[in-house]
C-alpha cells in the first residue's frame, strides 16, 4: 500500500495516493476545483470575463510563451507553445461556458488569441531581431 497524503485546493480535499486510479481521480478533482475557481472571477460581459480569467490564471511572462496554435512568432525569433492543447484551455472554456452558455468555441478562441497576442506588450515589449541596430553608434546630443 502506498502512503497517502492529502491537500486542499479551495474547498476540495485532494488525496495523493500512488495508484493509477487515484491519480486519475486526483486529476479530475483538480480540474473541477480549477473550473470552480475560474468561474467566480466575474466580469461585465463574456469578453471581459474571459480576459479576467486569463489574467488570474496566467502571468504575462508565461502567456508570452504561448500562442493559440504554437507556430513560429513573426515578431521575434522564438517558437511558441500551443495553448489550444493545454489542460488550462479546457478549464477556461468550461468556466466560460458556465458564465455564458451560448458562447461558441470560435468566440472563445478569438478572445484568447487576442489576449495571448498582446501578452509580450504587457510584459514590457517585444524582443525584436534588429541586426542593423546592433552595430549602430548612438547619436551625440
Amino acid at each position: 500500500m502506498y502512503p497517502c497524503e492529502s491537500s486542499y485546493i479551495g474547498t476540495y480535499k485532494i488525496p495523493f495516493v500512488g495508484t493509477t486510479a487515484n491519480i486519475t481521480q486526483c486529476h479530475c478533482l483538480i480540474v473541477v476545483a480549477m473550473i470552480s475557481r475560474l468561474a467566480i472571477v466575474g466580469g461585465t460581459d463574456t469578453n471581459n470575463f474571459i480576459r479576467r480569467m486569463l489574467a488570474a490564471a496566467l502571468t504575462n511572462a508565461l502567456a508570452s510563451q504561448y500562442n493559440w496554435a504554437g507556430k513560429h512568432d513573426k515578431r521575434c525569433s522564438s517558437t511558441k507553445k500551443a495553448f489550444k492543447n493545454t489542460a488550462m484551455q479546457g478549464c477556461l472554456f468550461a468556466a466560460a461556458r458556465q458564465f455564458d452558455e451560448k458562447m461558441s468555441q470560435k468566440q472563445f478562441e478569438d478572445i484568447v488569441k487576442s489576449w495571448l497576442r498582446f501578452a509580450p506588450n504587457r510584459q514590457g515589449g517585444i524582443p525584436r531581431n534588429a541586426p542593423e541596430q546592433q552595430g549602430a553608434v548612438p547619436k551625440s546630443p
